[in-house]
């Protein structure tokens, strides 16, 4: 079994179309993996891209630790079930199932052991000697099934495998796959576009649209923190309710005012803690989500609460057990069409309600959903990306929560008043500088979400050490990650996360001819040396190993050896044609008697049909005759007459038909039981064939050792110097990054790197521009690097840069050293720390 990583997956076809965009995930060993969305947004692309249908453009596929994006799809140790079955029509269940063991030349034996396992696994036995057109759609799937979990393979792929099968077939399969997964213990990725499928296999759902990851997290998490209004709407059925909304802070409480209607409710403030207060002053108008099991009418739910709402009835969906109430917040509303006053109510049944109706509804807002109007993410997540404070500078310091802190020197701002977004990152756990006390504390996906009160005011930060209330913290704060601004105005930039760069790539010929440098070449001798070193020491393990097992293959007696091996193929083939003249013997009889049978269930069939048929003419005659000895009402004699002469017209007809279908039932378990005792025979007949043949080729390697024993050697001396002579070739394949500034230099590229490049791009690598993204930690001193100047020194207490000149660039380096302003500094990059876009198609490609 394996663990899977894609890392920045595209996939982008000749059009230009991106129909995969930075698929970044790690999936563990045993997960159940679902990919969800709307048809065209790229999960069966993903998923036929880890298979190795689809090429990938760029990024890296691994599975285990094996990058897999040019191996074939068979060496992959996957396995796939597609949703149309793609079963072999010629072929029986057991023949389907074993078709693929039988290509890796598995020995006949083993693959029946393992066929009857799985077999047995998916309750299949009866059906073995079946072909797919006698089986159901279910039958179907599970026999594909069947046929992908013997490969016993790292991964198992499902395309849509039950978009074929009807609501009670789709139910009992979900059970059916996701008992299989709890069995085999390997790694499932399922492809779906049905949520309840997503919600009830996946143990993580990952929600796409047009190409990119909207979220990933458990079915629960999806449901009940959904980071964006797509996964909010697209997750349960009927899918959220939404209104347009306008949110007003009034001390402890905040109001809810909602657009196009008259209606207003409130909620506490600590509800919505984690929203940044810029929401919070009725400016920005927002979507309200809840989900209609949260909303309710229902007299003993609403009674004594606060929160209602009037809704007018427009129409119903009655679903036995529950019943839709669709409505309108707008009393000038229709609830027919999809509007932000419209609302869905779940309740236990209609009762007295009708249509024009209007009632009390009340919303739960404990569970409510935010969502910003414009970018549709939540303004609510989990975990926040940055505090809203308030603060004041004054004489160097800045008091924030009420608490003073000196201002570190880098902070140029002398006077101001206000709010600044902190970074929830800025606040360092590490250092000392203020006191709060932890008032809260959440375990969100294996990160702790810290609340810190500092006098009465509450910021967030993150840690990986977990903390209890009450604990006392002492926290400073990372100055550089602060902007201030004032009326729009900056008046102090936080250092940006990178220094951005443009540049090319070059190969080693290329990059030698343009400097000559003694390093380069150096680095290609140092590579040279190491591959030949490699490839001695596996020759002389090689000769080592052949010359011990030659010796002992010389000192055998191959007079006895021959004289045994023939007296065993002598014996051996005796036993299996005796075995086969009894399987043979066996088949006839048995094909003879189910012949015999079949002629008798036909006569049997035939004469039942007979007697059935003469019986309905004897019961129809006496009633006709009954009728008209009886009855003296005309119209009924004459509609009597009537259904007589319809009754002789059609009864031929369906005497034929019944007949037909009940020879053509017998028929099927006729030729069901013929493909049974066929495919007995044919399985054994080939198993005694291949057991001889293995035989034979056992004997004849024991009958010539040092022959055999020689040209083993020779092909493998042979495959090694392909090797050595493979990995001299890839000693060039060195290469380097040129910046696109005036300095001629070259950068060696890191194989890890040059790897990430050329899998991403093949030979049109060296024709693209990259932009090289440099965090200010990647930054080292170097005598061969790029001359520098100091313009400034930073320091931010926690952390302090010094910000350069690099021809006509500034760039940022953090550093612990001391410099002066007009230092000159040599500086090299290290690549492996730095992110890599090419440009052209806006691809991530490390």
């Amino acid at each position: 079994m394996a663990d899977l990583k894609l890392e920045h997956i595209y996939k982008v076809y000749p059009n230009g179309v991106k129909a995969v965009n930075d698929f970044t995930m790690d999936i563990k060993d045993q997960e159940f993996i679902v990919f969800v969305g709307p048809s065209g947004c790229g999960k069966s692309t993903t998923l036929r891209m880890i298979a190795g249908l689809e090429d990938i453009t760029a990024g890296e596929l691994y599975i285990g630790d094996q990058i897999v994006n040019d191996m074939e799809p068979k060496d992959r140790d996957i396995a796939m079930v597609f949703q149309n079955y793609a079963l072999y029509p010629h072929m029986t269940v057991y023949e389907n199932m074993a078709f693929g063991l039988k290509l890796r030349h598995m020995p006949n034996d083993e693959i029946h052991e393992r066929v009857m396992w799985a077999a047995d696994v998916l309750g299949l036995k009866e059906y073995l000697d079946r072909k797919p057109k006698a089986m159901s759609g279910g039958q179907r799937q599970r026999v594909a099934l069947g046929r992908a979990i013997l490969r016993n393979p790292k991964v198992m792929l499902l395309d849509e495998p039950l978009s074929n099968l009807d609501a009670k077939l789709r139910s009992q399969m979900r059970s059916e796959i996701s008992k299989l997964h709890q069995k085999l213990k390997t790694t499932f990725i399922y492809v779906t576009h049905d949520q309840v499928e997503a919600m009830t296999l996946g143990t993580r759902v990952v929600v796409m649209k047009l190409g990119r990851i909207q979220q990933i997290d458990t079915p629960k998490n999806l449901y009940d923190y959904p980071g964006n209004k797509f996964v909010a709407g697209f997750i349960g059925t009927p899918q959220m309710n939404f209104f347009e909304a306008r949110l007003t802070k009034e001390g402890d409480v905040v109001h809810t005012k909602f657009e196009y209607t008259d209606s207003e409710l409130d909620l506490p403030y600590t509800q919505l803690i984690k929203v940044k207060s810029s929401y919070l002053d009725g400016s920005k108008k927002v979507y309200v989500g809840l989900r209609c099991e949260d909303i309710s009418i229902d007299p003993e739910a609403i009674k004594g609460k606060k929160n209602l709402i009037d809704v007018k009835v427009s129409h119903f969906e009655e679903l036995g057990n529950e019943t839709l109430v669709y409505g309108d917040l707008n009393m000038q509303g229709e609830g027919f069409d999809e509007t932000s006053t419209r609302v869905i109510i779940k309740a236990s049944s209609r009762g007295s309600l009708a249509q024009g109706d209007i009632v009390k509804a009340y919303f739960n807002m404990d569970k409510a959903h935010f969502f910003d109007y414009d970018s549709e993410e939540t303004i609510k997540p989990r975990i926040p990306n940055d505090n809203l404070v308030d603060i004041e500078i004054k004489n160097n310091t800045i008091t924030l929560c009420d608490e003073k802190l000196a201002l570190p020197s880098a902070i140029s701002v002398k006077e101001f008043k206000g709010s600044i977004l902190l970074p929830i990152s800025a606040i360092n756990l590490e250092t000392k500088g203020i006191t709060a006390k932890v008032s809260n504390v959440e375990l969100i996906n294996g990160t702790y979400l810290i609340y810190l009160l500092v006098n009465n005011k509450t910021l967030f930060t993150t840690s990986t050490k977990e903390y209890k209330v009450g604990d006392e913290i002492n926290f400073g704060i990372d100055f550089s990650q602060i902007e201030i601004k004032e009326n729009n105005e900056v008046l102090q930039e936080k250092i940006p996360e990178f220094d951005n760069f443009k540049a090319n790539f070059y190969n080693f010929k290329t990059a030698f001819a343009a400097t000559n440098s003694e390093e380069f070449a150096k680095e290609k001798d140092e590579r040279t040396k190491a591959v030949s070193e490699k490839y001695d020491k596996l020759k002389e393990e090689l000769e080592a190993k052949f010359n011990e097992e030659i010796t002992k293959a010389n000192a055998l007696n191959y007079e006895e050896i021959k004289v045994k091996n023939n007296e065993l193929l002598a014996s051996e083939t005796s036993r299996l044609n005796n075995e086969l003249k009894l399987a043979k013997e066996e088949y006839v009889k048995s094909f003879k008697e189910i012949n015999k049978e079949h002629k008798l269930n036909i006569k049997k069939i035939k004469s039942e049909i007979k007697e059935t048929y003469e019986k309905r003419i004897a019961e129809e005659n006496a009633n006709y005759k009954e009728v008209l000895s009886t009855n003296k009402d005309r119209d009924v004699i004459l509609l009597r007459k009537r259904d007589h002469t319809l009754f002789k017209e059609n009864l031929p007809k369906e005497r034929a038909n019944d007949l037909e279908n009940k020879l053509s039932s017998e028929a099927l378990d006729y030729d069901a039981k013929k493909s049974s005792i066929t495919s007995k025979f044919k399985r054994l007949k080939n198993a005694n064939k291949l057991e001889l043949k293995e035989l034979k080729q056992k004997i004849a390697r024991e009958n010539n050792l040092v022959e055999v024993l020689n040209k083993e050697h020779t092909a493998n001396l042979a495959k090694l110097e392909k090797e050595r002579s493979e990995e001299l070739a890839k000693v060039e394949m060195i290469f380097f990054f040129k910046l696109q500034v005036e300095a001629q230099k070259y950068a060696l590229s890191p194989d890890t790197i040059t790897n990430k490049l050329i899998q991403g791009l093949g030979s049109k690598v060296f024709s693209r521009v990259y932009e090289i993204k440099v965090p200010h930690d990647a930054y080292k001193l170097d005598n061969e690097g790029y001359s520098v100047t100091v313009k400034e020194i930073l320091d931010y207490g926690i952390k302090k840069f010094i910000k350069c000149s690099f021809e006509d660039k500034e760039i940022y380096v953090e550093t612990t050293k001391d410099y002066k302003v007009g230092d000159t500094l040599n500086l090299s990059i290290d690549y492996l720390k730095t992110q890599i876009i090419e440009t052209g198609m806006n691809i991530r490609l490390y």
